[in-house]
Order: C-alpha cells, then structure tokens, then sequence
C-alpha cells in the first residue's frame, strides 16, 4: 500500500470501527436492555455529555492522526474512554434485577401475561 493511501484507510478504519461500532453498541444496548430486564435507564444530562464525548473524541482523534499531532489523538482517545465509562455507568444498574417488596421481580415485563381489558367484546357494545 502506498505511504499516502495509509493515512486515509486509518482514518477509515477509525471513523467505520469507532464512530459506526461504538454507537450501534451504544443504542441497542439502551433501546434492548432495559426491555429485558425491566429496569429504567438513567437519563438527565447524562446522555447528551456521553454522545459529545464521543463525537467531539472522534474528530479529535481523526483530527490528530490528520494533523499528526500526537496530543490531538491522546484527547480524542481521552474522550472516546470517558463515553464509554459514562455508558457503563449508566447501563450497568439496568443489568440488574430491582428488589420490590422484600423478593425479586421474576418476570421482565416482555414475560408478563397480556391484558384482558383490551377485548373489545363488552357486552353493552353489541346491538
């Protein structure tokens, strides 16, 4: 591979690993996993420092490997490790089962019998 073609398939690789990968792992761990557990995600601000975090570390970082400045690429890669540490901190409370009333919610609300009020069969309805 040619020298001047190699800066270009890493910044690629980054921008397609980095930028594409962690956001997909980002929003289906929170669009699937507080569906399984039944637990609610933390929100707040929390989401919107998580999500610039990784954006603006992303440019940085392609900004550095661009530039070839080393102390870009250590503050995008800084900022990429804080939105993944923000996401475990808020994910990592959903994973587990909350206690109600003193025993375990066995069932995630996916599992719990349909409701029977929804039939449209009331007696007082038909003529």
């Amino acid at each position: 591979m040619h020298k001047r073609n190699r800066l270009y398939v890493t910044i690629g690789l980054i921008y397609g690993l980095l930028g594409g990968l962690l956001m997909t792992i980002y929003g289906v761990g929170l669009h699937v996993l507080p569906r399984f557990t039944g637990n609610p995600i933390r929100v707040g601000a929390w989401p919107r420092v998580q999500y610039g975090c990784i954006n603006l570390g992303i440019v940085l970082f392609i900004g550095g490997h661009w530039s070839a400045s080393r102390w870009l690429m250590v503050s995008g890669g800084r900022l990429m490790w804080l939105s993944l540490l923000i996401f475990t901190l808020r994910v990592w409370p959903v994973l587990w089962r909350r206690a109600t009333g003193g025993k375990q919610n066995a069932e995630a609300p996916a599992a719990r019998a349909p409701r029977q009020d929804l039939d449209n069969t009331d007696s007082t309805m038909q003529a």
